[in-house]
């Protein structure tokens, strides 16, 4: 039996799962995100659904930071689908849109210095899920995603440098996920949700809570998504 595991991010659910969910935990975490790691049988598959994560802002201690990827390893997981919740630097980008990485930016400064190079991104699967998912009428994306290290929201300037950079999506985890797991072997797949629009002449403050009600919004357009990646992933 194939093992998926799939790590959301904030304010990210995926309802329609629930019914197939045999074992849950609840994990203690002195972050701001409530951690559940659910286990599940889907379509033949063993997914592992892992909500919440420790950020980099949130604490020094890197068991925290990458205790979903240890724990998709111990269980021997293939394949990993990372999601984040991500403000647009893209203009062209809406609320809600989910955009599928196709590559990143990591400004999250020494964390990952010294990792070395691994292949993170399959541009042969991104293809097709993105021309299947267009087949289907889900709206996506793809684009190129940057970590910050947070916790603030990002200034005006900010905004426009990362734009001069290439930026389509910037967020605050996912990248040390995908080093870790791609150093473990296992396959990754990125996708940003997009909650929130960031604009350099906009006087809009973004709030966190404002950014988990998009979320949590995008949040079945996601299970449609997950469910193409997934049969793709059988295939």
């Amino acid at each position: 039996m194939k093992k998926v595991g799939i790590i959301l991010g904030s304010g990210i659910k995926l309802k329609s799962f629930d019914k197939y969910v045999y074992k849950r935990k609840d994990i203690k975490s002195k972050g701001i995100h409530k951690k559940v790691i659910k286990e599940l049988i889907y379509d033949n598959k063993q997914v592992i659904i892992f909500q919440g994560r420790s950020h980099l802002y949130e604490t020094n201690d890197y068991n925290q930071i990458f205790s979903n990827i240890n724990y998709a390893n111990e269980r021997n997981i293939d394949f990993l689908i990372i999601t984040n919740a991500a403000g647009a630097i893209n203009p062209d980008f809406s609320v809600s849109d989910l955009m599928l990485m196709t590559s990143h930016i990591n400004l999250m400064g020494k964390l990952l210095k010294n990792w070395g190079y691994f292949p993170y991104y399959d541009r042969n699967l991104i293809d097709k899920i993105y021309q299947t998912s267009i087949s289907k009428s889900i709206r996506i994306k793809t684009g190129v995603y940057c970590a910050l290290t947070g916790p603030v929201y990002e200034t005006r300037k900010e905004i426009k440098l990362l734009r001069k950079i290439g930026v389509d999506s910037v967020g605050m985890s996912t990248i040390p996920e995908i080093y870790l797991a791609s150093r473990y072997g296992i396959r990754t797949l990125g996708i940003s949700i997009i909650t929130n629009l960031l604009k350099e002449n906009s006087n809009n403050i973004v709030q966190h809570s404002d950014v988990l009600k998009s979320a949590y919004k995008a949040s079945k357009k996601l299970e449609k998504l997950i469910e193409i990646i997934l049969n793709i992933h059988d295939n």
